[in-house]
């Protein structure tokens, strides 16, 4: 990717949870066949050092260190609740503690499919880790301007990881923008919730 392409940073676990690992990962756009796909490459943010996404140990190759998507990624939004390494897997014992304390990524691709990161996550069941309401989550089109809302949740009652799909559902969409009066979204924050719900304020 050339340097002047825009990446996001987000940090999965602190080191507050010392001696684990802390764990970070960037978003990356790849080709793949004259197609852009999306890829995450996961890393020690204090040491710079690349981590295996399925152990979060140190990767033996760099290439360990990357998960390549299968396709771009329409919004991706940390899960607000961290995964603790006393619920039960199906890998057991060494993949709870991999998995203790790191808050999961959620991933919404193109055709709305879902992926919870990193792939140590993949032995505890997303139902789990998500809020038990759904996660609400929006994506930004800067030009033209546009916003819409997604509610991502599972879509079957099995109680097992490997089972359990998860999905997301197109809540509202709003144009902030027309031919006679054409708009861009230079900035958008969210502001911490003071009375019952959050709020978005767009520039």
């Amino acid at each position: 990717m050339p340097n002047t392409s825009a990446q996001h940073l987000f940090t999965q676990r602190t080191t507050g949870h010392f001696p684990l690992t802390p764990v970070a990962c960037v978003l990356l756009e790849t080709q793949k066949s004259k197609k852009l796909h999306s890829a995450l490459l996961y890393l020690d943010p204090i040491l710079g050092v690349p981590l295996n996404p399925r152990t979060l140990e140190p990767a033996t190759k760099a290439e360990e260190a990357i998960v390549h998507l299968p396709s771009r990624v329409k919004v991706a939004a940390l899960v607000p609740t961290t995964a603790s390494g006393m619920l039960s897997t199906l890998g057991g014992e060494a993949e709870a503690e991999a998995a203790n304390h790191v808050r999961p990524l959620c991933v919404v691709l193109e055709n709305l499919s879902v992926m919870l990161l990193p792939p140590t996550l993949s032995t505890i069941n997303p139902r789990i880790l998500l809020p038990a309401h759904g996660l609400y989550i929006f994506a930004l089109n800067t030009e033209p301007a546009t916003v819409s809302g997604y509610r991502v949740m599972t879509v079957n009652r099995n109680v097992t990881a490997a089972t359990t799909n998860l999905t997301a559902q197109l809540l509202w969409h709003m144009h902030l923008s027309s031919e006679d009066y054409p708009q861009r979204i230079l900035q958008a924050a969210v502001h911490p919730p003071s009375g019952e719900s959050p709020s978005l304020s767009i520039t």
